[in-house]
């Protein structure tokens, strides 16, 4: 089964940000949130105390919500945090992965 591709914008102590690419015939991060986020948890950083935001295909942010690599829901962000994460998202330095 294909699984979603999504690009690591940004790790800091608090917080991951990732974007889904879109890729064709592939899921959406959206679609598999909870292989992204178990794969995030096991091969990128500890999400012990960090949060998982991320923009969806149709360029919208919100917060893949979780508890120790466990997806349980989504949640959205305040207008405040979609603004500070956009910015990061216009700078960064993407690096390209899916979800194993």
């Amino acid at each position: 089964m294909n699984q979603a591709k999504y690009t690591i914008e940004l790790i800091t102590d608090l917080f991951i940000l990732i974007r889904d690419i879109d890729a064709p015939d592939c899921p959406s991060v959206t679609n598999d949130a909870d292989r992204v986020v178990k794969d995030i948890h096991l091969n990128v950083a500890d999400l012990s105390h960090r949060h998982v935001y991320y923009q969806d295909s149709m360029g919208n942010i919100d917060e893949l919500r979780q508890q120790k690599g466990r997806f349980i829901g989504f949640g959205p962000c305040s207008e405040q945090q979609r603004r500070m994460l956009t910015e990061y998202l216009g700078v960064g330095n993407a690096t390209e992965t899916q979800s194993q």
